[in-house]
Parts: structure tokens; C-alpha cells; sequence
């Protein structure tokens, strides 16, 4: 009885510091955005089968107020040309964040397009 208690307790506190091992690895990036500012892709269009998506103003204002050193924004669709707005420093591992969202084109269409954002911290 006394080994299967002393198993169990070691084991409890085997599975309370893996737990906080755990938090302490996943809260790395505690200070970062929960989230990227998806309005942005608010502003994308298509006109004659081109994406217009003019936010380097908006981009580097959001890297300013988030402590960000770089920053790469792509929207694109199958059959169109990507188009990719780069600013600061994008060395090493970023961030990635993706989403899908409708864009209206200037013929009347709705075309579903990928918005992805790399974040270098």
C-alpha cells in the first residue's frame, strides 16, 4: 500500500510539473497580439483580374503598435497573380496566420481569396 502510494504522489507531481512546463513554453509569445487585424483585408479588390490591395501605410502603422520587426501580408486566388506587400525585417522564423475571405471584383464576381501574414517578433 505504502509503493502504491508513493507511485501516485510522484506521479501527481510529475503530472503537475509537465503541465507547467507546458504553460511556460506556450506563453513564449505571452506579449504578442492574440490576433492579427483582419480588417485589413477589408481593403482588397479585384479590378480587371488583379488584386488592388494598397495597406503599406496600414502595415507599418500595425508593426509600430505591436512591436513588430517585420512583416510580409499575400492575398491571392487560384488562376490570379499573388499579391504581396513586405515590410522591416523578415529574418527567421515568423509567425503565420491565414484566412479566407471574399473579395469583390470590378465585374460584379466574389471571389473567395487566402490572406496570409508572416510576423517576425
Amino acid at each position: 500500500m505504502e509503493a502504491m502510494t508513493g507511485t501516485m504522489t510522484v506521479c501527481i507531481v510529475l503530472t503537475a510539473f509537465t503541465a507547467f512546463a507546458a504553460t511556460m513554453v506556450s506563453n513564449d509569445g505571452a506579449d504578442r497580439p492574440e490576433d492579427f487585424d483582419w480588417s485589413l483585408a477589408d481593403d482588397a479588390k479585384i479590378v480587371e483580374d488583379s488584386y488592388i490591395w494598397d495597406i503599406r501605410s496600414k502595415v507599418v502603422s500595425y508593426m509600430d503598435r505591436n512591436g513588430i520587426q517585420g512583416m510580409t501580408a499575400t492575398c491571392g486566388s487560384s488562376g490570379m497573380e499573388d499579391l504581396t506587400v513586405s515590410e522591416g525585417d523578415t529574418s527567421g522564423d515568423p509567425t503565420v496566420l491565414r484566412r479566407m475571405v471574399s473579395v469583390s471584383s470590378d465585374d460584379g464576381r466574389t471571389v473567395p481569396t487566402v490572406f496570409e501574414v508572416r510576423i517576425w517578433y
